[in-house]
């Protein structure tokens, strides 16, 4: 997949930039939150360049599940997506994900942010998890549950030793792609069934 991504710290954010396969681009500054280590901001940035996210259409719902500093959420937002639903355990996630959001000029009403517990029951066009793999396993059946039939589904968080584990944890509900890597890490992708 083309495309290209860069990272680079300003004045305590870090600035990214994203080319994919459109001529769409995005910059962003993202103040990273407690669990934003400059691996995880690779990982971020290898999401950034997948087909789902830089083809996003304004009808679009996505669903960021773990959404940390909310840099996927708002990375739909910015290139067209109507609504992001952010979920993550960690309440700081949360007003982080809000501070980044506003920082980006995102309305407040275009970015829900929710615990697991009071998550709503909407089906997401596009489900985002940058997570590790373990908990992605776990999470198998609930976030196939919340993406719609021939929704996207884009997981990283993954070493390359970890991708057949996880994707055969999703294969009942989604077509996987085959895993595409970047540098240790792994993104997944695929498709759910029409079922």
């Amino acid at each position: 997949l083309p495309g290209r991504f860069g990272a680079a710290p300003l004045a305590g954010l870090c600035r990214f930039s994203c080319w994919g396969t459109t001529s769409r681009s995005l910059t962003m500054g993202i103040k990273r939150g407690l669990s934003s280590s400059t691996s995880q901001m690779q990982v971020q940035g290898h999401l950034l360049t997948h087909r789902p996210l830089t083809e996003v259409s304004q009808l679009m719902q996505v669903i960021d599940y773990g959404c940390g500093s909310g840099i996927l959420g708002l990375a739909a937002l910015l290139l067209g997506a109507d609504h992001v639903i952010g979920v993550d355990t960690d309440p700081q996630a949360l007003e982080a994900s809000r501070e980044n959001a506003r920082r980006n000029g995102v309305e407040d009403s275009k970015l829900d942010l929710f615990l697991p517990d009071n998550e709503p029951e909407t089906k997401a066009d596009i489900m985002l998890a940058n997570i590790l793999a373990q908990p992605l396993i776990g999470l198998a059946p609930h976030l196939a549950s919340r993406t719609r039939p021939g929704g996207d589904l884009v997981l990283s968080g993954i070493l390359s030793n970890q991708a057949r584990e996880v994707m055969a944890a999703y294969e009942p509900w989604f077509v996987m792609d085959e895993p595409e890597q970047r540098e240790e890490w792994i993104r997944l992708t695929g498709r759910r069934h029409d079922r």
